[in-house]
């Protein structure tokens, strides 16, 4: 259950147990890819969104964003 632990960042609920090793390790796997996917796409939002300041500004926003 570990590996499953660390990828969602808190030990997972007690029906959890119920699944076998396997299971858990394609749950850990499938939660960790939507994660990065997820990750992805709100890099290409801010991205694009940020195409929408003038680009003497751009890098001010990001400054500002933390981006």
């Amino acid at each position: 259950m570990t590996e499953l632990a660390d990828v969602i960042g808190a030990p997972p609920p007690q029906e959890f147990d119920a699944l076998s090793a396997d299971e858990r390790e394609a749950l850990a796997a499938l939660v960790e890819r939507a994660a990065q996917q997820r990750s992805e796409l709100l890099d290409r939002a801010i991205d694009d969104s940020l195409r929408h300041i003038p680009a003497l500004l751009r890098g001010t926003v990001k400054r500002a964003l933390g981006v």
